[in-house]
């Protein structure tokens, strides 16, 4: 589909220090991929801009991860800190990144990333393809894949209950087992729609009095609100308060 975004370092631009490497050679494609060398120790990412933070936790098993450039163009701040003792860290690694402009708009927002994970080979690019074959228009094949993921995916409540920090979505896994939280809907419903070229937000934020995760999905060039978990588990939510998006 026109539009997809599938991530890469190439290795074109790259910077190297304290075993993290970074590699932001398509910042214009509205991300970047980090890796850190495996060890014992935490690692935590942060991407600042303008005075706007997001933090991440890194893998730290040596593995490329795929992380947003979601504020915009501008110069922004890649830092890396390594767990110095319990909740204590200090930095070890932190590179400046201008990003003069995008080659889509909403770049950031058709390709995977750390919180919405999915590749080529995932079972749900397949299910996307097959939901959305016959059909043309963004608005029917969200309405497809809402749909699909209603009559496909349960709420956990028992997973919501026990949930531990640190926690992302294992996409294929949530739908083997037909069962997901809130962040796994919300970044379910993100991956199958990106993997047909539809730009949407995963956002986390309040419902109401409630942390929750949601989606903003751009349909005819007006970001709409949909939120999986609330149609699957039947809930009134009243307010909405978005805190970030990915």
């Amino acid at each position: 589909c026109e539009g997809i975004v599938w991530p890469q370092a190439s290795g074109d631009k790259v910077a190297n220090k304290g075993g993290t490497e970074i590699d932001y050679s398509h910042a214009e494609d509205g991300y970047i991929m980090i890796r850190q060398k495996a060890g014992n120790k935490r690692y935590k990412l942060r991407i600042e801009k303008d005075a706007q933070t997001y933090t991440y936790d890194l893998n730290s098993d040596g593995a490329w991860e795929v992380f947003p450039l979601q504020l915009g163009t501008g110069s922004y701040a890649v830092k890396v800190f390594k767990q110095a003792s319990g909740n204590k860290y200090s930095s070890v690694s932190s590179q400046k990144i201008k990003v003069s402009a995008f080659n889509d708009d909403n770049a950031c927002f058709l390709c995977p990333n750390q919180y919405v994970s999915y590749n080529e080979k995932s079972e749900l690019v397949s299910i996307s393809q097959e939901l959305c074959a016959e059909i043309t228009d963004d608005a029917d094949k969200v309405r497809a894949i809402r749909d699909w993921i209603k009559s496909n995916v349960n709420y956990d409540y028992v997973l919501a209950l026990s949930l531990q920090s640190g926690y992302l979505p294992e996409l294929d896994n949530v739908i083997s087992k037909k069962m997901g939280i809130c962040f796994d809907f919300s970044a379910l419903m993100g991956a199958l729609l990106r993997s047909q070229g539809i730009p949407t937000q995963m956002v986390m934020g309040y419902a109401d009095i409630t942390y929750h995760a949601w989606n903003n999905i751009l349909i005819d060039g007006e970001w709409v609100r949909y939120d999986a978990t609330s149609a699957v588990t039947h809930t009134n939510i009243k307010q909405y308060t978005e805190e970030a998006v990915y």
